[in-house]
């Protein structure tokens, strides 16, 4: 009898080791759907400096059938991507990276306007953001595209469960997580600076907690392109499902319309000129440690990651996405009329 198939995820690193940290709740949300129905699901990074050569023995480990997941664009030529595919292993590279335009694949170093490789080496793209499934899938060249943004993660704060009394309450913080230098960011941070703090030295879950842990923490989300057209920028579920699991409060430059869809209830969404008004009510906002908790508890059971994750599948723009073995809840749909909209024939799939 042959041996049930065997889940891999595997992500490249950057030469501070930041990438481990930055996918940790992609990784444990593949590993928990993987998990489900395999008989062992196995996660590792490359080192920063290696290259195809590295890869190579593992890669003949893997058995037919089994499951091979590379999460990001970094070393992600380095896989043996051709051989895996001969040996009958299921590909399925995890996009981590907002798409302005096309289709990011590997051996891709940033999106093609111009045909994809061909033959795919890939058979499935997982994404985290709708708005990038939209843009890939008008593609007529288009690979099968799921949604699986990162859920809920244990152990990164006090999941918005305020802290027994101890004297008088601490007061709320606004921060911005990340390098408020990168790209348009610069701009759009000058109307906020005087009211949120900019954190760019967090790299670990342990450092991670503590920072929440000082308070009602109010995180502020502005998208890389920030001063592109709002409603269609993609919406950083990374950043929404490490702050949402650590107890935060998370408002949000306006972002695509699906996306804001999937986090309803959970993220407040504003243009870029109205987050300093919303940033100032919410501060002021009594007892908003019940409103950080109300919604960490609403977000655990939305995004929990064995449990709810069904993709979102969009058909080839020539006819119905072809279905492969794929992760257990990332279900392959099919439309019968490819002719509408992009819009109307992304679907929420389940059993």
């Amino acid at each position: 009898m042959a041996a049930s198939p065997a889940c891999h995820i595997w992500h490249g690193e950057r030469p501070d080791g930041r990438l481990g940290f930055m996918y940790a709740l992609i990784v444990a949300t593949l590993r928990a759907s993987c998990a489900t129905s395999v008989r062992s699901v196995r996660s590792q990074s490359l080192a920063h400096a290696a290259n195809a050569s590295a890869l190579l023995p593992a890669a003949l480990a893997l058995r037919r059938g089994d499951l091979f997941v590379w999460v990001g664009p970094k070393q992600h030529a380095a896989p043996p991507w051709a051989l895996l595919r001969a040996r009958g292993v299921v590909r399925l590279y995890y996009n981590t990276e907002p798409l302005p335009y096309g289709c990011l694949v590997p051996p891709l170093r940033r999106p093609l306007r111009r045909a994809l490789p061909s033959p795919p080496l890939v058979d499935e793209v997982l994404d985290y953001s709708l708005a990038n499934i939209e843009t890939c899938a008008a593609r007529a060249d288009a690979p099968p595209l799921r949604h699986l943004p990162p859920g809920w993660g244990e152990g990164w704060g006090e999941g918005g469960m305020p802290p027994p009394p101890r004297g008088a309450a601490r007061a709320a913080q606004a921060l911005f997580l990340g390098d408020v230098r990168l790209e348009e960011r610069a701009a759009c941070f000058a109307g906020l600076r005087a009211l949120v703090r900019p954190v760019n030295d967090v790299w670990n879950r342990t450092a991670f907690a503590a920072l929440f842990s000082r308070g009602v923490t109010v995180v502020v989300n502005v998208h890389k392109r920030c001063l592109q057209e709002e409603r269609t920028q993609p919406f950083e579920a990374v950043r929404a499902a490490q702050v949402l699991s650590a107890g935060g409060i998370l408002v949000s430059q306006r972002a695509h319309p699906r996306d804001e869809a999937a986090y309803a209830g959970l993220v407040d969404f504003h243009p870029l000129a109205q987050l300093p008004r919303a940033i100032e009510q919410l501060l002021a906002t009594p007892h908003l440690s019940r409103l950080a908790a109300s919604r960490a508890r609403e977000f655990a059971l939305r995004f929990a990651p064995a449990a709810s994750f069904h993709a979102a599948a969009v058909p080839r723009a020539g006819g119905a996405a072809a279905c492969t073995r794929t992760l257990p809840h990332a279900v392959c749909c099919r439309h019968p009329d490819a002719r509408p909209p992009v819009s109307q024939r992304i679907m929420q799939c389940r059993r």
